[in-house]
Protein backbone atom coordinates (compact mmCIF):
# COMPACT_ATOMS: atom_id res chain seq x y z
CA UNK A 1 0.00 0.00 0.00
CA UNK A 2 1.21 3.34 -0.84
CA UNK A 3 1.25 6.18 1.59
CA UNK A 4 -1.19 8.20 0.24
CA UNK A 5 -3.36 4.94 -0.15
CA UNK A 6 -2.49 4.36 3.43
CA UNK A 7 -3.39 7.92 4.54
CA UNK A 8 -6.83 7.63 2.49
CA UNK A 9 -7.57 4.61 4.42
CA UNK A 10 -7.12 6.00 7.77
CA UNK A 11 -9.46 9.21 6.97
CA UNK A 12 -12.23 6.65 6.22
CA UNK A 13 -12.07 5.18 10.10
CA UNK A 14 -12.19 6.78 13.50
CA UNK A 15 -11.88 4.84 16.50
CA UNK A 16 -13.61 5.29 20.02
CA UNK A 17 -12.53 2.71 22.44
CA UNK A 18 -13.73 1.69 25.99
CA UNK A 19 -12.30 -2.03 26.85
CA UNK A 20 -13.33 -2.72 23.39
CA UNK A 21 -12.88 -0.81 19.87
CA UNK A 22 -15.95 0.95 18.02
CA UNK A 23 -14.63 1.89 14.64
CA UNK A 24 -16.37 4.15 12.62
CA UNK A 25 -16.19 4.10 8.79
CA UNK A 26 -18.06 5.35 5.84
CA UNK A 27 -19.93 1.75 5.94
CA UNK A 28 -21.08 2.12 9.30
CA UNK A 29 -25.00 3.63 8.90
CA UNK A 30 -26.00 4.05 12.35
CA UNK A 31 -24.34 4.47 16.11
CA UNK A 32 -26.65 3.77 18.96
CA UNK A 33 -25.86 6.46 21.72
CA UNK A 34 -27.33 6.07 25.14
CA UNK A 35 -28.01 9.52 26.37
CA UNK A 36 -29.83 8.37 29.36
CA UNK A 37 -26.75 9.21 31.20
CA UNK A 38 -26.64 12.61 30.24
CA UNK A 39 -29.01 15.10 32.66
CA UNK A 40 -30.22 17.09 30.12
CA UNK A 41 -31.68 13.67 28.62
CA UNK A 42 -33.16 12.04 31.46
CA UNK A 43 -34.83 13.31 34.51
CA UNK A 44 -34.39 10.38 36.49
CA UNK A 45 -30.31 10.31 35.18
CA UNK A 46 -30.98 14.23 37.12
CA UNK A 47 -32.45 13.32 40.48
CA UNK A 48 -30.23 10.38 40.90
CA UNK A 49 -26.96 12.77 40.39
CA UNK A 50 -28.03 15.49 42.41
CA UNK A 51 -29.04 12.60 45.01
CA UNK A 52 -25.48 11.29 44.71
CA UNK A 53 -27.21 7.95 44.27
CA UNK A 54 -24.49 6.48 42.89
CA UNK A 55 -25.22 2.81 42.43
CA UNK A 56 -28.26 3.69 40.77
CA UNK A 57 -27.21 5.92 38.61
CA UNK A 58 -24.38 3.40 37.62
CA UNK A 59 -27.52 1.16 36.54
CA UNK A 60 -28.63 3.43 34.36
CA UNK A 61 -25.31 3.31 32.25
CA UNK A 62 -25.80 -0.62 32.46
CA UNK A 63 -29.02 -0.86 31.21
CA UNK A 64 -28.14 1.69 28.14
CA UNK A 65 -25.78 -1.18 27.34
CA UNK A 66 -27.62 -3.97 27.43
CA UNK A 67 -29.87 -2.43 25.38
CA UNK A 68 -27.65 -2.02 22.50
CA UNK A 69 -25.68 1.05 22.99
CA UNK A 70 -22.87 1.27 21.33
CA UNK A 71 -21.47 4.68 23.14
CA UNK A 72 -22.75 5.67 26.76
CA UNK A 73 -23.00 9.99 26.53
CA UNK A 74 -22.06 11.47 29.77
CA UNK A 75 -23.58 14.25 30.73
CA UNK A 76 -23.84 15.80 34.16
CA UNK A 77 -23.99 19.86 33.43
CA UNK A 78 -26.31 21.34 36.27
CA UNK A 79 -26.41 24.17 38.19
CA UNK A 80 -27.09 22.54 41.29
CA UNK A 81 -23.98 19.95 41.32
CA UNK A 82 -20.03 20.03 41.35
CA UNK A 83 -19.79 18.55 37.47
CA UNK A 84 -16.12 17.92 37.73
CA UNK A 85 -16.72 16.23 40.85
CA UNK A 86 -20.02 14.33 39.13
CA UNK A 87 -17.94 13.24 35.87
CA UNK A 88 -14.97 12.38 38.32
CA UNK A 89 -17.40 9.91 40.14
CA UNK A 90 -19.45 8.46 37.00
CA UNK A 91 -16.50 8.03 35.00
CA UNK A 92 -14.34 6.28 37.76
CA UNK A 93 -17.41 3.65 38.44
CA UNK A 94 -17.84 3.40 34.87
CA UNK A 95 -14.47 2.00 34.12
CA UNK A 96 -14.61 -0.24 37.25
CA UNK A 97 -17.98 -2.07 35.92
CA UNK A 98 -16.39 -4.31 32.66
CA UNK A 99 -20.03 -4.65 31.37
CA UNK A 100 -20.44 -1.06 30.82
CA UNK A 101 -16.99 -0.16 30.54
CA UNK A 102 -16.14 -2.50 27.40
CA UNK A 103 -18.08 0.51 25.27
CA UNK A 104 -16.51 3.60 24.60
CA UNK A 105 -17.53 7.00 26.04
CA UNK A 106 -18.92 10.36 25.17
CA UNK A 107 -17.73 13.23 27.75
CA UNK A 108 -20.82 15.69 27.16
CA UNK A 109 -20.00 19.21 28.25
CA UNK A 110 -19.77 22.53 27.28
CA UNK A 111 -17.29 23.24 30.28
CA UNK A 112 -13.68 22.25 29.61
CA UNK A 113 -12.79 21.99 33.16
CA UNK A 114 -15.66 18.61 33.47
CA UNK A 115 -14.85 17.38 29.85
CA UNK A 116 -10.81 16.96 31.25
CA UNK A 117 -12.20 15.34 34.51
CA UNK A 118 -14.03 13.13 32.61
CA UNK A 119 -10.65 12.32 30.42
CA UNK A 120 -8.28 11.83 33.27
CA UNK A 121 -10.63 9.10 34.54
CA UNK A 122 -11.71 7.25 31.18
CA UNK A 123 -9.88 4.16 29.51
CA UNK A 124 -9.50 4.28 25.74
CA UNK A 125 -10.76 7.15 23.26
CA UNK A 126 -13.69 8.85 24.03
CA UNK A 127 -15.81 11.13 22.15
CA UNK A 128 -15.78 14.66 23.59
CA UNK A 129 -19.15 16.55 22.45
CA UNK A 130 -21.45 19.76 23.06
CA UNK A 131 -18.59 22.40 22.53
CA UNK A 132 -20.44 25.01 21.93
CA UNK A 133 -18.00 27.26 19.47
CA UNK A 134 -20.01 30.05 18.75
CA UNK A 135 -17.40 32.71 17.65
CA UNK A 136 -14.38 32.31 16.16
CA UNK A 137 -12.86 33.18 19.65
CA UNK A 138 -14.61 30.74 21.31
CA UNK A 139 -13.05 28.13 18.90
CA UNK A 140 -9.70 29.51 19.58
CA UNK A 141 -10.07 28.88 23.26
CA UNK A 142 -11.14 25.29 22.67
CA UNK A 143 -8.35 24.84 20.96
CA UNK A 144 -5.62 26.54 23.01
CA UNK A 145 -7.11 24.65 25.85
CA UNK A 146 -7.01 20.94 24.11
CA UNK A 147 -3.19 21.98 23.35
CA UNK A 148 -2.32 22.67 26.81
CA UNK A 149 -4.42 19.31 28.24
CA UNK A 150 -2.10 16.18 28.37
CA UNK A 151 -5.71 14.43 28.32
CA UNK A 152 -6.68 15.49 24.36
CA UNK A 153 -4.48 12.07 22.87
CA UNK A 154 -8.09 10.23 24.89
CA UNK A 155 -9.71 11.84 22.18
CA UNK A 156 -11.62 10.07 18.96
CA UNK A 157 -13.17 12.91 17.76
CA UNK A 158 -14.60 16.65 18.93
CA UNK A 159 -18.38 17.26 17.89
CA UNK A 160 -18.73 21.19 18.27
CA UNK A 161 -22.04 22.83 18.41
CA UNK A 162 -20.47 25.72 16.15
CA UNK A 163 -22.95 28.37 15.44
Amino acid sequence: MTHQALLHALSLLLLASGLENLVFSKEIAFVNIGERTNIAGSREFARLVRAGNWEEAIGVARQQVDNGAQIIDINVDDGMIDGVAAMTTLVNLIISEPAIARVPLMIDSSKFQVIEAGLKCAQGRCVVNSIRCAHAHHAAHWRACTHNSPYTMKCACVWSNAA
